[in-house]
């Protein structure tokens, strides 16, 4: 995945934060349940069954089943522009719904920036999804591709 994104943003650029990478998130079925982005109707009045997700998958490109990667995109993320509480957003419109028991396959390792604030953004992470989140984390270099695992240094 890291060589594809490196690969990709020399192929098609990149609008500065556009394609940020967020967060690797391991679970048994890559794709199953996930929220997708319909073309809808914008001159057409609302249902009552219509729902507006707040976020969604834009678009995706997958490895025969290995890992896919997704574009995320919906109000929720254009609303403020902090990668942190993308993170957050994002985590939480997939898992609205029931807490993923201890020892589930279904983890979520976040990816920072060089420079980004990793262990007070980890510690809220871990208090806010905490069977989710594990204990170590990626840097993404833009220029060299995924750094990592890394863990907290013991001090």
């Amino acid at each position: 995945m890291s060589d594809y994104l490196v690969n990709y943003r020399r192929q098609f650029g990149d609008e500065s934060g556009a394609n940020r990478l967020l967060g690797v998130w391991i679970r048994p079925e890559l794709e199953a349940g996930l929220p997708v982005s319909y073309a809808e109707d914008t001159d057409a009045a609302p249902s009552q069954s219509h729902t507006v997700k707040a976020v969604w998958i834009e678009r995706s490109f997958s490895l025969a089943g290995i890992w896919t990667l997704c574009w995320m995109d919906g109000p929720a993320l254009r609303e403020t522009p902090d990668p942190f509480e993308w993170q957050n957003r994002i985590l939480d419109s997939l898992v609205a719904g029931p807490v993923p028991e201890p020892g589930s396959p279904e983890v979520f390792v976040p990816v920072f920036a060089e420079g980004d604030a990793v262990e007070t953004s980890m510690t809220a992470l871990r208090a806010r999804q905490p069977h989710l989140i594990t204990e170590h984390w990626y840097v993404h270099d833009r220029e060299h591709g995924i750094v990592g695992p890394l863990k907290p240094t013991e001090e």
